[in-house]
């Protein structure tokens, strides 16, 4: 359970907290803007006594402020550790010191104060501030729901619902629907944007079918959600469903409200759990040469990157080649480091990941056929 301990500490400190301080941050200044608007109060969907929607930004700020209190209360139980315990807690047959060199090791190797305190038995029979950090994590997931459930409840309708607040429709135009059923088991789907015409605006996502207010999961929604990329969380025209029930669902891809859609560009893939392939062709001209290729959900152009000796090169890619430039560098010996991506990853990398390692088991390769498709309107 050692190795666990930095692993949570770096993701709260790297990702979630700087996440969640800058949610703070909006939500605040939301409240801010929203002072002068008066609305009616309620409780339980009942009318109550008026309050103003800043109060009401200023109460969700808050739960991201807590939130964050009880994150730092788990993390001080995570800086103890008991190396040097040797099973039991005992310590017998470990070295003199071992312990504190160790724990002063890691912390040096981690830039964080981790320490050992001397009591491991109660870290080595127990395992209460993993347990505190999921309680605090659990928690905010509820706090985020419900601040997503009441803006959910006050934007509804726009004619039969509360209405309250008007969420801004980036494309409302209509809709272009491709429907597609599963039929068994696969890792799975999705579509990528891969070209349109200039100027066209246009936006995916996957809705259970007959259903199109009921997204197929979060990574059914445009964005990057692959930590290992810099791209991670930007909008991103690409969605894609993990390890979907067999069934119906729709591709649905919105549209503007004015002029013509336009001609774009998609591709579909499924059961994708392969890597794509580089080979080196040679150098030609003044740039190395290698050829991407991925027969599943197709070479993401912008997950391509390419360091000679540790910097980073420019590079271009067409019809399948990628062209890494050799400007500038001396003859000699060179150490090239490339990297490439499908598309696939921006939804799924952690997914696809562990599907592999199962589908590397003898018998544990994970069964998919072709889906099939038809244009539903």
């Amino acid at each position: 359970m050692l190795a666990s301990r930095p692993a949570a500490l770096a993701a709260l400190r790297e990702d979630l907290l700087p996440a969640l301080s800058e949610l703070e941050g909006a939500l605040r200044s939301k409240s801010v803007e929203f002072w002068p608007i008066i609305k009616t109060g309620r409780t339980h969907l009942q009318d109550a006594t008026p309050i103003r929607l800043g109060q009401e930004f200023l109460g969700y700020a808050g739960q991201i402020e807590r939130a964050q209190k009880r994150l730092g209360r788990g993390e001080e139980d995570l800086l103890e550790v008991a190396l040097g315990g040797t099973a039991v807690g005992t310590g017998i047959n470990a070295p003199a010191q071992f312990d504190v060199t160790a724990a002063r090791y890691i912390a040096d190797e981690t830039n964080r104060p981790f320490v050992d305190r001397g009591n491991k038995f109660v870290l080595l029979s127990a395992h209460d501030g993993i347990v505190t950090l999921s309680a605090a994590l659990r928690t905010l997931a509820c706090a985020l729901f419900k601040i997503a459930n009441d803006v959910r409840w006050y934007a509804s309708g726009p004619r039969a619902g509360i209405g309250e607040l008007s969420l801004p429709v980036v494309l409302s135009g209509p809709e272009v629907v491709y429907r597609v059923h599963i039929r068994s088991r696969v890792a799975n789907f999705g579509v990528a944007i891969v070209s349109r015409s200039r100027g066209v605006s246009v936006e995916p996502r996957i809705v259970r079918s007959a259903d199109e207010n009921r997204l197929a999961g979060l990574t059914a929604f445009p964005y990057d959600a692959n930590p290992y990329r810099p791209s991670e969380g930007h909008h991103r025209l690409i969605v894609g469903v993990l390890q979907p029930s067999p069934g119906a669902y729709d591709v649905v891809f919105d549209t503007p409200a004015r002029g013509r859609t336009g001609r774009f560009v998609f591709r579909l893939w499924q059961d994708d759990t392969t890597p794509p392939g580089v080979h080196v062709l040679g150098i030609r001209g003044r740039a190395l040469e290698l050829r991407v290729t991925d027969q599943g959900s197709g070479v993401d152009p912008a997950s391509l990157a390419a360091k000679v000796d540790g910097s980073e090169r420019s590079l271009s890619y067409a019809s399948g080649v990628a062209r890494n430039s050799l400007t500038g560098l001396a003859r000699g010996r060179h150490t090239l480091v490339f990297s490439a991506a499908e598309y696939q990853e921006a939804k799924n990398d952690l997914a696809r990941r562990d599907i592999a390692s199962d589908a590397a088991r003898p018998g544990g390769r994970i069964p998919g056929r072709r889906p099939r498709i038809h244009r539903a309107r």
